[in-house]
């Protein structure tokens, strides 16, 4: 997304709160069903018989719902955490190429400890594996680009952007597909970490393209 300044303003791969309205959705469901059995269970049990095969499930669903009940809570906590920013001086990423990029975030800062920057590539692979589908993925690039303990540091800065020239660019297939991030960490003591991804698009060089 443009910004009126001409920036390109990053936009994080997945929202906070979506993230925590899914799994409080999964949490509820698995509830629901974990309640329906118990119920079935305690009416073989009036009946004299007790059904085993159910009392398993409440057990299966009932752990499973107290996992999705801890994860809700990290990610309602992580609601709270400051929120980065991040944004591009110009449109066009190219391998090999350089770039301005500034940071920014957004609260309380100076509850952080330590924040990184990580420029990440990585390809994912989908292939058949008996009769289903399996996929794969890998990093094949992890560069850090800012590595701080400094609150005025984590709070604002910037930092000239470089491109590996000798990787690949994005790309995407039925089958195969490269995507680049730039990745925000922060520790925060005591409390759930900031851990967002900005994708990025990179493109390559325009005399490759001719060539191809």
């Amino acid at each position: 997304m443009m910004g009126k300044d001409g920036k390109l303003l990053l936009e994080r791969a997945h929202s906070r709160f979506k993230m925590f309205l899914v799994i409080s959705v999964a949490t509820l469901i698995f509830m629901a069903v974990d309640f329906v059995l118990i119920r079935e269970v305690m009416r073989s049990v009036s009946r004299g018989r007790t059904d085993f095969t159910l009392a398993g499930l409440v057990c299966i669903f009932g752990l499973i719902a107290l996992v999705l009940v801890g994860v809700m809570i990290h990610r309602l906590l992580g609601l709270f955490n400051p929120s980065p920013s991040l944004a591009l001086m110009q449109r066009q990423l190219v391998l090999g190429g350089e770039m301005d990029l500034q940071w920014r975030l957004r609260g309380r800062a100076e509850k952080l400890s330590h924040m990184t920057i990580t420029l990440v590539g990585q390809e994912t692979a989908t292939y058949r594996s008996g009769t289903t589908n399996a996929m794969s993925t890998e990093v094949f690039l992890a560069v850090v680009l800012m590595d701080s303990t400094d609150p005025r540091e984590m709070k604002r800065g910037g930092l000239r952007l470089q491109i590996p020239a000798h990787t690949m660019h994005s790309f995407a297939s039925a089958h195969n597909t490269v995507d680049w991030s730039l990745n925000v960490k922060g520790k925060i003591p005591r409390w759930p970490d900031i851990d967002d991804d900005f994708p990025i698009l990179i493109e390559a060089p325009a005399a490759e393209v001719h060539r191809g």
